[in-house]
């Protein structure tokens, strides 16, 4: 047989490409929403879980450590803003950013996730509903940004109950 026929007969997906092997996955288009409202490390776990389910532990580490790392990065940033008295506490400009910056991150996401989704969606099973796993998950991603917010905060020096530089 000749190498051009060689390769019509070799498989072309990847071997962790097995729609069987996927467990029920939520719906991609639908994680924008939650990633906006839910924020960078609510919405990253999200993702992250949705990888799993759809058969790429990899990529479901990768988007769990960014997902960490960007909570952080906020976070600790707006308690530096705050604790140099370049924001306040009333000001909503850290929570806007987060909510942007994670709403923009979850429409790539969800270009990514959105193959091995219509994959699956070809053996006819329905989705798994995601609304009380991300309200779930939200509220724990919102208290862990701001138990890493009020850390930031005492790190430098800020005194909790009056908000102020001590």
């Amino acid at each position: 047989m000749p190498d051009d026929e060689e390769d019509l007969l070799r498989p072309s997906l990847a071997p962790d490409f097995d729609v069987r092997r996927f467990e029920r996955p939520w719906d991609p288009t639908n994680l924008p929403f939650a990633a906006f409202f839910l924020g960078p490390l609510g919405a990253g776990i999200l993702y992250a879980r949705n990888y799993r389910f759809l058969g790429s532990p990899r990529h479901a580490r990768i988007c769990l450590i960014a997902s960490i790392a960007v909570t952080m990065a906020f976070a600790l940033g707006g308690a530096w803003l705050i604790a140099n008295g370049i924001l306040t506490t009333k000001d909503r400009l850290i929570r806007y950013g987060t909510q942007g910056f994670s709403g923009v991150v979850g429409l790539v996401l969800t270009q990514h996730q959105r193959g091995r989704f219509r994959a699956w969606e070809q053996l006819g099973d329905p989705a798994r509903p995601l609304l009380w796993p991300a309200i779930g998950i939200g509220l724990m991603g919102a208290l862990g940004f701001g138990l890493i917010l009020l850390f930031g905060l005492s790190l430098m020096g800020v005194d909790l109950s009056t908000m102020k530089r001590s």
